[in-house]
């Protein structure tokens, strides 16, 4: 359904997308992960074609968006970080009006509405002005708005990007059902456990280059052992007795106490045999877990730092499409 083969796109010189390759099928939710500036939104940009490559093609059902834009645009329905919405009118309105903009003038009041209530949005609500809607709240209206246009394949930049966890929840849960019936789906988003359920593969990126691509299940058995912090009545000895525990990684790190690598099973053996020992367990405590700790070793960053990555994006239109 969608497909870049050597996808490339600079700004001024500097490389926001270098030689990009990614195949979604129908049905299938693809998710490109990385930081700010990583080049996500510039891939969902060539799709779209806001902006032109500079070498490489985005395809859309076989057809090359740059030569065949107006073609490819009715099989794609996308949703931006940011949903753009007229405030002065009703959700139900902007509804009403993207919908008659995207040539989907049948709908009756009902039919609207329940795309609107199937977006997760309060009945009640509907017939309030935008302007006093939560970020959550309009983005909902965004999902109805792409429903309703009942295309093909679905574009979704950051997603889940200042909701609540239930908000994020129900985004994900719409966005497999949406799947489910056939939709392609390509989201970006930099939160690997917001969407790492959601998502049947991935690909990474960094400063505009894929360092790691592959599925769901691939990621998982790639991610390193969970690690913790662990706090002993005797750090020495407890190293001693870690040495003899299999499958457990174990350095003294002076006053942060103890780093362990190790799973679930090889852990529980660790603190069961330092019980053993006599030796009592003041803290553990998880680091990051093992997905975060893989993207934070592929962005070349330390687990759980939020340092920023210059961005070579250009901000982003949030005009709903």
């Amino acid at each position: 359904m969608l497909e870049a083969i050597a996808l490339s796109k600079t700004y001024n010189g500097a490389t926001a997308l270098d030689a990009l390759d990614l195949t979604i099928e129908p049905g299938e939710v693809f998710c490109l992960l990385g930081a700010n500036g990583a080049g996500k939104t510039t891939t969902i940009n060539l799709f779209l074609n806001f902006v032109q490559p500079d070498s490489g093609t985005a395809r859309i059902k076989g057809l090359d968006v740059t030569r065949h834009p107006l073609e490819t645009k009715k099989y794609l329905a996308y949703i931006p970080e940011q949903v753009m919405l007229y405030r002065n009118l009703s959700g139900l309105e902007n509804l009403e009006y993207f919908a008659a903009l995207a040539g989907k003038d049948q709908y009756s009041g009902s039919q609207l509405r329940e795309f609107l209530t199937g977006a997760g949005l309060a009945d009640e609500a509907a017939d309030q002005r935008v302007s006093s809607y939560s970020k959550g709240m309009r983005q909902k209206v965004g999902i109805a708005i792409a429903m309703a246009k009942q295309a093909e394949a679905l574009l979704l930049d950051e997603p889940t990007s200042g909701l609540d966890a239930a908000g994020a929840r129900f985004v994900t849960q719409l966005v497999r059902e949406l799947a489910g019936e056939g939709v392609a789906v390509l989201l970006s988003s930099h939160r690997i456990d917001e969407v790492e359920d959601v998502c049947d593969s991935f690909t990474v990126l960094n400063a505009g280059c894929t360092v790691w691509a592959g599925s769901a299940e691939e990621m998982r058995r790639s991610a390193p052992p969970p690690a913790h912090r662990l706090h002993t009545a005797d750090d020495r000895r407890a190293l001693e007795v870690a040495d003899a525990v299999d499958g457990v990684r174990v350095t003294h790190e002076g006053e942060q106490g103890l780093a362990v690598e190790a799973d679930a099973a090889a852990l529980d053996a660790l603190v069961l045999a330092l019980g053993r020992a006599g030796i009592a367990v003041r803290r553990l405590e998880p680091t990051a877990e093992p997905l975060e700790a893989m993207l934070a070793a592929l962005f070349g960053v330390p687990a759980g730092s939020s340092a920023p990555v210059p961005s070579v994006e250009p901000s982003e239109g949030a005009a709903l499409r």
